[in-house]
C-alpha cells in the first residue's frame, strides 16, 4: 500500500481551502477591531501628509497627489471583502503609504520620487 501526496487528492485540497476561508471569516467583533486599526492607520497617514506639507511647504501638486492617493487607497475599503485578511491588507497598504511619507520629510526629491514610483 502506497501513500500519495496531499496534492494528489483534490478533496483534501478543497477541504483545506474551505477551512482557511472559515478561519478568515471573522466574528463581527474581530472585524470591528481590525477596522478600527485600519482607521487609526488612515488617521496616521493623514497626519503625516499634513506634517509633510507643513515641514516642506509643499504647495499644490505634491500634497494633492499624496492626499488623493491616500483617499483612493481608503476608498478601496468599501469594496473589501469583510475578512481578516482583507482588512489586514488594507491596513498594510495604509502603513506603507505612511512609511513613504516619512522619507518625504527629509528630502523633497525623495518625496516626488515616491509619488512618481507609486503612481
Amino acid at each position: 500500500m502506497s501513500v500519495g501526496n496531499l496534492g494528489d487528492c483534490p478533496e483534501t485540497d478543497n477541504d483545506m481551502q474551505e477551512e482557511d476561508e472559515r478561519q478568515m471569516a471573522a466574528s463581527p467583533e474581530k472585524l470591528h477591531l481590525i477596522l478600527n486599526s485600519v482607521n487609526i492607520s488612515h488617521n496616521v497617514l493623514k497626519s503625516k501628509i499634513d506634517k509633510v506639507s507643513v515641514d516642506l511647504g509643499i504647495l499644490s501638486d505634491d500634497h494633492r497627489k499624496l492626499a488623493d492617493r491616500a483617499k483612493q487607497k481608503t476608498q478601496v475599503l468599501e469594496g473589501f471583502e469583510p475578512t481578516v485578511r482583507g482588512l489586514q491588507d488594507a491596513m498594510a497598504t495604509l502603513l506603507h503609504e505612511a512609511d513613504l511619507l516619512d522619507g518625504c520629510a527629509d528630502d523633497t526629491e525623495e518625496c516626488s520620487g515616491a509619488i512618481m514610483s507609486e503612481s
